[in-house]
């Protein structure tokens, strides 16, 4: 029954102190209805000799379209936890959904949420990665997230509750397509460190800090979907990035207002949109290199951006190995860290009006 689900998010841990690796799968879907029972995560324990058994009381209903798991014990009880990210509202890109803190009351978890993280509830992007790390080397794990459309967001754990520090944390509001993060002492001053893969520079799409990329989401038809338009700010204003020809058949009521492709093109989005930018999602990027975190020790990160070669295509996922560093990371001394990364740089269909990007493997 299970392979009705979309499983877009998976990683293995021992749930329930037995020694063994069981399996959680986060639960995606777009095109499904936002309370769907399909969105509901799983749990498989393992049962010894490759039989996994899905645990159907084990976690609390997550009707939510998830993708990353990130397992700590932030409660300080010797169990592993659970940040469970957010990735998006069905039917509604590119609009956020809420995240979860897992407590791990041995085998079974507790949506602490509320309480332990409220700020997670409602996050400020669609959540694609998160890694624990004592940021604050206070002995307690603290949380660090990625998404896209969003900044990378440091949530300290001061004991009772994670709180949102990302201003006092020292790198710029880096808003990027994030899509992976890992930690690691990567200059082996014995502070733990940052690498977070980016849409990279090899692509259409650009950003600076005075040429913004954004987006705006709304029902701009009133035929009751999401429509999307990507912008791009060119001395202070913001014009659609795709003509008319794109934009046309999927917002219908701009071949109305427009009859020539001449006159849309020199449009800004406030007079091709008006009044209703005011109810759309609007979304900027500062950025879409992937960065190298160094970490102070002092609770402060300064950001580099990757090599070159590390730009060429988007960053999904990042393996870091305990061994010298192989390739050059800005800030770190060369052949003396205790890390290496090692970058996957496959992306499928990318999802709002782009065409597909290449692969990719380096470290």
């Amino acid at each position: 029954a299970d392979q009705e689900h979309e499983d877009w998010g998976a990683m293995f841990l021992d749930a329930d102190g037995d020694g063994l690796l069981d399996l959680y799968v986060a639960s995606g879907g777009y095109h499904l209805s936002p309370v769907s029972d399909l969105l509901q995560d799983r749990l498989y324990i393992n049962q010894g000799g490759g039989m996994f058994v899905k645990d159907t009381t084990a976690l609390p209903r997550m009707s939510t379209s998830t993708a990353s798991v990130a397992a700590g014990d932030f409660t300080g009880d010797g169990r592993l936890d659970l940040f469970v990210g957010g990735r998006l509202l069905p039917r509604n890109y590119p609009v956020p959904t809420r995240s979860y803190l897992l407590r791990n009351d041995g085998g079974s978890f507790t949506d602490i949420t509320e309480v332990a993280g409220p700020e997670l509830v409602r996050p400020g992007g669609m959540i694609t990665d998160a890694v624990w790390m004592d940021f604050t080397t206070d002995g307690q794990l603290d949380l660090v997230t990625a998404g896209e459309w969003m900044q990378l967001r440091f949530y300290e754990n001061d004991g009772e509750r994670l709180r949102d520090v990302t201003a006092s944390m020292g790198p710029p509001a880096m808003r990027g397509w994030w899509y992976s993060l890992e930690a690691g002492d990567f200059n082996s001053d014995g502070h733990p460190d940052l690498v977070a893969g980016n849409l990279g520079l090899n692509y259409a799409f650009k950003t600076s800090k005075d040429s913004t990329f954004g987006i705006y989401a709304d029902d701009f038809t009133g035929n009751r979907t999401t429509d999307i338009v990507l912008t791009q700010e060119i001395e202070g204003t913001e014009y659609p990035f795709f003509g008319l020809a794109k934009l046309g058949p999927a917002i219908y009521t701009l071949n109305v207002q427009f009859s020539t492709y001449e006159s849309f093109a020199g449009a800004s989005v406030q007079e091709v949109f008006g009044s209703r930018l005011k109810q759309a999602v609007h979304y900027e990027a500062d950025t879409f290199a992937s960065t190298y975190l160094q970490n102070d020790g002092h609770g402060n990160f300064a950001a580099f951006p990757l090599p070159n070669l590390a730009q060429i295509s988007p960053i999904n996922d990042i393996i870091v190995h305990d061994s010298s560093i192989r390739q050059r990371v800005p800030g770190s001394s060369a052949g003396h860290g205790s890390g290496s990364c090692h970058y996957a740089d496959r992306q499928g269909r990318p999802r709002c009006e782009q065409q597909r990007f290449t692969s990719g493997l380096h470290d």
